[in-house]
């Protein structure tokens, strides 16, 4: 799947997150921003590139800009999301000053000690938009980046089966691709398999039919974005994989026993923007 580029359209911005649930990004993104990600508590698995990271609490993770990523994961997690466009730097630092700030970006995953992560929290907790000293607040951030880079070795791409079983390259396909999966075949045509042998590695990992772990991940985006995006309900229900929104309704309410607006008012405010 061709990594799909975003578009940032805040100069600095420092944004949190909370969720109680696991959630797998749909595909591999890429922006013309920097970005940091801070966890705050959880675990994920981060992919940058043909690389992957597991990362933990008070763990940062340093894109740069134009490069491939995503992340997945299982469990709840909370974390904290900066982004940082060339011309906000090149405004308030010299040349000079912005090598020195961007620094850490050498590194792909450092390590924050309980004191750095609780600053940089509390910078977090009070940012505000277009601020007039939000570039000190940037260079505080940086400074603490640097010096937890200096502790950090740079943490080694978790290692990969060798060779990976074809159930292991079938799951971890519909991990990555569940938006744009519509049926089960579209699985058995693209790995050759039948629709038996794809019933029986879903049963036999997660005690499951195909069907419902791929409903189960649809709908655990459709609740990222209802928490973080100022969407409609049917915008949402079709960008998280349902081809029919009545359809979307319904699972929604089977599971989680509210609709999705009564969910989206309920958790307002809860997650990132």
């Amino acid at each position: 799947m061709k990594p799909k580029r975003s578009f940032m359209t805040k100069d600095f911005a420092i944004s949190k997150e909370s969720h109680s649930e696991g959630w797998t990004m749909p595909y591999m993104h890429y922006h013309d921003s920097y970005e940091i990600y801070i966890l705050e508590s959880g675990s994920r698995i981060v992919t940058i590139g043909d690389n992957e990271y597991k990362v933990g609490a008070h763990d940062v993770t340093l894109f740069n800009k134009n490069i491939p990523h995503t992340s997945r994961g299982d469990t709840p997690f909370a974390g904290i999301c900066i982004h940082l466009l060339d011309r906000f730097t090149d405004f308030y630092f010299t040349k000079e000053a912005k090598k020195h700030l961007l620094k850490c970006f050498n590194y792909t995953v450092i390590h924050l000690s309980d004191n750095e992560f609780q600053i940089i929290k509390s910078i977090a907790d009070n940012f505000v938009v277009k601020a007039d000293n939000n570039f000190m607040k940037l260079a505080q951030i940086a400074d603490l980046l640097s010096a937890a880079a200096k502790r950090s070795e740079e943490y080694m791409p978790s290692q990969k089966q060798n060779p990976v079983s074809k159930a292991s390259r079938i799951i971890q396909y519909v991990n990555d691709n569940y938006i744009f999966i519509n049926n089960i075949n579209d699985i058995t045509e693209r790995f050759g398999v039948s629709e038996s042998y794809i019933f029986k590695i879903f049963k036999q990992e997660f005690n499951t039919t195909p069907k419902k772990y791929l409903y189960s991940l649809k709908l655990n985006n459709a609740c990222h974005w209802l928490e973080n995006r100022n969407a409609t309900i049917k915008t949402i229900a079709f960008d998280s994989g349902f081809e029919c929104y009545e359809y979307f309704i319904r699972l929604f309410k089977e599971r989680f026993n509210c609709t999705p607006s009564e969910y989206k008012r309920r958790h307002k405010g809860i997650g990132g923007t």
